[in-house]
């Protein structure tokens, strides 16, 4: 698993590409309060026991404590993102399915960063999907939603909801 922060002090941002090459065994871990401008590759990744092949993890406030900046690019059929913490996604998702949640926990992903360009299905498990600021799904085969799961809708300033 490797383990990405770049908000500790004097530590030069992350600007590259980091891949994951082994879909079920490999994963990148967002640890408390980090922040990173890498873009991701997630490679159809499910990460060992489903448990995310991006994994974020948090203590504290329920609030997205994670920033990714750059883009995540789930690969062709999809990928899981796991963990119990929360991720403010700026930058753009890719690909084909998003997987949210498994394992009994409940990742939130704050998506901000505009339409999501991913193309196959939303499948929520467990935790939340957030659609805040600009973020919206526009362009999702589906939206599946299992017990434990949540796609939370954000208001423009119109009160206009974003789908």
């Amino acid at each position: 698993m490797t383990t990405l922060d770049d908000s500790i002090a004097g530590r030069t941002p992350t600007h590259t590409t980091i891949t994951v090459e082994r879909a079920t065994e490999a994963a990148i871990l967002l640890v408390d309060a980090s922040a990173t401008d890498a873009t991701l590759r997630l490679n159809n990744g499910s990460g060992y026991n489903y448990d995310g092949a991006l994994v974020l993890e948090s203590f504290g406030s329920p609030g997205p404590r994670n920033t990714l900046r750059g883009d995540l690019h789930l690969g062709d059929v999809g990928a899981h993102i796991g963990g119990s913490g929360s991720l403010r996604m700026e930058g753009q998702i890719f690909g084909g399915s998003l997987k949210l949640g498994r394992s009994g926990k409940l990742p939130r992903l704050f998506a901000v960063g505009g339409a999501l360009e991913y193309t196959g299905a939303t499948e929520i498990y467990s935790g939340q999907l957030v659609l805040s600021e600009s973020g919206r799904l526009e362009h999702t085969s589906s939206i599946e939603i299992s017990r434990g799961g949540a796609v939370i809708p954000g208001f423009s300033a119109e009160r206009r909801c974003y789908w």
